[in-house]
């Protein structure tokens, strides 16, 4: 039987940094060669670079997230597919200059649009905020209709309608795209014992915020 692989796509914030006990091992051992970057390059009159400190904290928080679950699943949402979530608690609009409806958003700035409801236990009139689609989450338990959870990127634990949680079987991920906005480049990284090779550097063009029609892409890790 062949395995599914799974990826995960991590999106790095420009102005967070994590509090990590260990940084995660990264090494450079290239099997995708084409178009590669240095670590730091021009572009235009601006100098970009690969977030080489972020990228491993993230790492790192990532192998701790592992290690301390063992069932995982992705949240689905994708063009509502699995319907358009509840209003949350605290909600913020999102106006536009071309006339067009505004955006619903929580306090956190997550869309409403193909967003996730995270309600509190013992608080389910109204979700409390939004995760993006795609996210990766712990499974805690299954509970009738709900599952409870643990979003990567999202203190606390959370409870959502079933219909937005998808079991996924991968049990570890060892492969990781890393999504940088602020330098506008891509990193490929496999896990491979204890240490994370590097794959591939290289350009990265992403989505532009322009709403309502061009958003910016997303960030935090998805499945």
């Amino acid at each position: 039987m062949k395995k599914k692989l799974k990826y995960l796509f991590l999106g790095l914030l420009s102005f967070v940094t994590y509090v990590v006990s260990e940084a995660a091992t990264i090494e450079k051992e290239l099997t995708y060669k084409k178009y590669t970057l240095t670590d730091s390059y021009k572009y235009g009159k601006a100098t970009r670079s690969f977030q080489w400190e972020k990228i491993s904290a993230h790492l790192d928080r990532l192998d701790s997230f592992q290690s301390h679950n063992v069932r995982f699943g992705s949240l689905k949402n994708y063009k509502n597919i699995n319907g358009l979530p509840p209003v949350a608690k605290q909600i913020a609009m999102e106006k536009y200059s071309n006339g067009a409806r505004p955006t619903v958003k929580d306090i956190y700035g997550h869309r409403r649009n193909q967003g996730i409801p995270l309600y509190i236990v013992g608080e389910m009139d109204r979700p409390e905020r939004y995760a993006p689609d795609g996210s990766l989450v712990s499974i805690i338990s299954r509970e009738l209709e709900y599952y409870k959870v643990v979003v990567e990127n999202i203190d606390g634990e959370w409870l959502i309608p079933a219909r937005y949680v998808k079991e996924i079987e991968a049990k570890s991920f060892s492969k990781v795209v890393v999504v940088d906005r602020k330098n506008q480049n891509i990193t490929t990284l496999e896990k491979v014992g204890d240490v994370w090779k590097v794959r591939s550097m290289n350009p990265a063009s992403t989505g532009l915020d322009k709403p309502p029609y061009a958003l910016p892409t997303p960030l935090g890790v998805f499945v």
